[in-house]
């Protein structure tokens, strides 16, 4: 369950006080609104890998592409 949470993490903290930049409002919510929905498609991707072999039974073709 770790491995699944940083990405929230990583998207959510790290990426807005890394770049750091001084700019309007707007500006820096509209870069957390980017950093969390690549933070949610990390998740999606990661958690299809992880999640994806109860959910497919006897079929592999639906994690393998990950």
């Amino acid at each position: 369950m770790v491995l699944l949470v940083t990405p929230f993490i990583i998207g959510l903290f790290f990426l807005p006080y890394s770049v750091n930049i001084k700019l309007k409002k707007g500006v820096k919510i509209s870069l957390l609104i980017l950093n969390f929905t690549y933070g949610i498609i990390y998740f999606l991707q990661k958690g299809l890998q992880y999640f994806s072999p109860l959910w497919s039974g006897n079929n592999p073709e639906i994690y393998r592409r990950y």
